[in-house]
């Protein structure tokens, strides 16, 4: 557990988890805001299947160099 000096390290980490806490509140609703807006089934597969393909292919050639 990470020690504190001081209060105001103590408020420091307090403000900084808020902000953290914020942001990640904020990116989340603007993710969801822009699938609503942008959703088609066809780019989420497109997507995930041409991840799916890059993954195993950058797999293949890891395995080949460090074998």
């Amino acid at each position: 557990m990470k020690r504190f000096r001081s209060l105001k390290d103590i408020e420091k980490e307090r403000y900084r988890l808020y902000l953290e806490k914020e942001l990640a509140g904020y990116k989340l609703e603007y993710f969801f805001r822009n699938t609503r807006t942008n959703f088609s089934a066809e780019n989420f597969l497109e997507n995930s299947v041409g991840n799916w393909i890059g993954r195993t292919i950058g797999r293949f050639i890891r395995k080949k160099t460090n074998p």
